[in-house]
Formats: C-alpha cells, sequence, structure tokens
C-alpha cells in the first residue's frame, strides 16, 4: 500500500499525526504539484483538485462559482453528507 501525497502537503506532514508511522506503512508516493516541485515527485495525470480549495468552496455556499467547484470536485453524496452534518461551516 502506498500513500499517495501532494508535493504541496511535504512541508506540513510535521503537523500529521504520527507521519512517520504511516510513511511506514504507506510509504509515501510523491506526485509534483505545480509550484511545489520535489526532486521524489513523479509527474501524474490528475484532476486539478485541491483540499483547500474544496474547503473554501464549502464556506462560500450558495456562491455560483463556489458551487461549480463542488459540483466538479466533490460526489453528491459526499455533499449531502457534509450538508446534513453541518461539516465545514465558518
Amino acid at each position: 500500500m502506498r500513500l499517495l501525497v501532494g508535493s504541496d502537503v511535504l512541508s506540513d506532514t510535521g503537523k500529521w499525526h504520527a507521519f512517520e508511522r504511516i510513511a511506514e506503512l504507506a510509504p509515501p508516493y510523491i506526485v509534483a504539484r505545480p509550484g511545489h516541485e520535489h526532486p521524489d515527485g513523479h509527474a501524474a495525470l490528475l484532476p486539478d483538485v485541491s483540499s483547500t480549495r474544496i474547503r473554501e468552496a464549502l464556506a462560500q455556499r450558495g456562491d455560483a462559482d463556489a458551487e461549480a467547484v463542488l459540483a466538479s470536485s466533490v460526489p453528491r453524496a459526499a455533499l449531502a453528507y457534509i450538508t446534513e452534518h453541518g461539516l465545514y461551516q465558518r
């Protein structure tokens, strides 16, 4: 098993709970992200999805641009669960 992680979050692994243990269990496979080059980064054909951008869109529910981001990035069932449980509200 491998942990797929974008090169943009590598500087934050110190904030993760037990990252060293996670890395032992699932060695990270680093995917290069624009503006965050890393010598071990691999090119990958992945959608341009950012958890930060999704959280920001969730905080701006009702805004047309935010709703477009959510519609293209988050499954409907996940959005329903988030709404039902009041998650990601500011």
